[in-house]
């Protein structure tokens, strides 16, 4: 692995939400006392909860840029999902995190734009514009992220290349195995283990174990999948996309080791470390993104000091 470092200072991450505290204690208490009584009940509780997205509000300067996209909407499964395409050439695919939308990366759009290439962002299913996923409204799964990326690159594509934030690198494993072939691929900050976040999931929420157990194994049988076919380390190809990893140091919701993990295990892959930008300023810091569009681009750019 080639590890290239980058330092942006922009001083610490972002402070948590406001109220969570208090919702974490309530659905704590609430899951404890139901877990107890009628855990079947509990765990289907857990299952809904676990697949159903945080609504993110658009950025501020959001419809500006939309006012330069050009969207349209595909209809994976005969569930609607809605883009945004901005400039002309090669299509480069972009897929926002969990809970995240198609607005957050019209800044890396702009940048590819610029480079003479076609960007492609999606709002996944249950996410943004959007419509319901395969588990109906208000929630989704990464399953039907990768669905989304498939369908766009069928019909608007083929894609030479693909960028995904957060969440959004577990629909790119999904969709690589579904057929998606891009030269290159950047992931901005990585969730490379999704049972690991399952397991902080069941601590936050309190979970019995055998609650915790039970809603486990209804996912994986609804959607049809193992938990560790989810792991972007233990499921390293042995072929991948020429890949670019950007992680910064101190992004508080998916840690940099999860990014670190990804490079070492994707043969081939580079990283690149920031400092000071968390999980979401990532994605509009100017020299983040001409890094990630240069690479995408195919451009060489040389490391940074």
């Amino acid at each position: 692995m080639d590890a290239a470092r980058i330092v942006v200072e922009k001083g610490p991450g972002s402070p948590g939400r406001s109220g969570r505290g208090f919702t974490l204690r309530a659905l704590r208490a609430g899951m404890g006392a139901l877990g107890a009584l009628a855990p079947g009940a509990a765990a289907r509780l857990a299952e809904r909860l676990w697949f159903t997205p945080p609504r993110l509000p658009p950025p501020r300067d959001a419809a500006s840029r939309h006012g330069a996209a050009r969207p349209f909407a595909l209809y994976p499964g005969g569930r609607e999902v809605v883009g945004w395409t901005l400039g002309d050439g090669p299509a480069v695919l972009l897929m926002h995190g969990w809970g995240g939308r198609a607005a957050q990366l019209l800044p890396l759009a702009e940048a590819l734009a610029a480079r003479g290439l076609r960007a492609v962002a999606l709002d996944a299913p249950g996410h943004g514009a959007s419509g319901p996923s395969r588990l109906g409204r208000s929630q989704s799964t990464f399953f039907d992220f990768a669905d989304a990326l498939l369908e766009a690159s069928a019909l608007l594509g083929p894609a030479v290349a693909l960028a995904a934030h957060s969440g959004g690198a577990v629909a790119t494993l999904l969709a690589l195995r579904g057929g998606l072939s891009p030269e290159r691929v950047v992931l901005l900050a990585p969730m490379s283990r999704p049972a690991r976040y399952a397991d902080r999931y069941r601590e936050a929420l309190g979970l019995p174990a055998r609650v915790d157990a039970a809603w486990r194994a209804q996912a994986a049988a609804r959607l049809g999948f193992a938990w560790e076919d989810l792991d972007l380390v233990r499921s390293a190809r042995e072929a991948p996309p020429a890949t670019l990893v950007i992680h910064d140091r101190q992004d508080r919701e998916v840690e940099f080791a999860d990014g670190e993990a990804v490079a070492e295990g994707w043969p081939g892959a580079r990283l690149v470390a920031t400092s000071g930008l968390g999980h979401r300023r990532l994605l509009k810091e100017p020299r983040v993104l001409g890094l990630a569009a240069d690479f995408l681009a195919g451009a060489r750019h040389p490391d940074p000091a």
